[in-house]
């Protein structure tokens, strides 16, 4: 079955158990796929791209909560 990786790089869980933080380094800053089988588990990000995230995300529940009124 074919799966959309989204993301440039990819891993296997026993890559990450064996050294996480290399692992996560390995996406330059970026996500890290992790497979499990050869098919997508989750995806694995820095805590900076993750706060840029969450920063995104609520500026744009501002907007969209400001638009309504």
């Amino acid at each position: 079955m074919a799966h959309l990786i989204l993301a440039d790089i990819t891993a296997s869980i026993s890559e990450l158990k064996r050294n996480p933080i290399a692992t996560v380094a390995s996406g330059e800053g970026s996500a890290v796929a992790i497979l499990n089988r050869n098919e997508p588990a989750f995806y694995c990000i820095p805590a900076k791209r993750c706060l840029y995230l969450v920063f995104i995300a609520t500026q744009y529940l501002r907007v969209s909560v400001a638009l309504q009124f």
